[in-house]
């Protein structure tokens, strides 16, 4: 068998450009890892480029006009729930 020949030789491929494909591929450059992203498509970005890109601002001074009511209380108490005790917290 004849010997193979690559275009390109790298430490880590990453198939795909979503958001925990290009992390992957920063972290690996950060530790001077050579690195190849490749995609399919012609867009950047993978299921999170169209995703709802939802944005959660606890607390935003237009919820009321929208019926919503918030305080830095109940935000203090979501993030106490959903996430537990990471140590100290600061409301503002």
């Amino acid at each position: 068998m004849a010997e193979q020949k690559w275009d390109e030789e790298v430490d880590l491929l990453v198939a795909g450009s979503g958001a925990a494909a290009l992390s992957a591929a920063i972290a690996a450059a950060d530790e001077g890892l050579s690195v190849l992203v490749v995609e399919s498509t012609d867009r950047w970005g993978g299921t999170t480029a169209i995703s709802g890109g939802g944005l959660w601002m606890p607390n935003h001074p237009d919820m009321h006009t929208l019926g919503k009511e918030d305080s830095p209380e109940k935000v203090r108490e979501y993030m106490d729930t959903v996430i537990g005790d990471v140590g100290p917290a600061r409301l503002r």
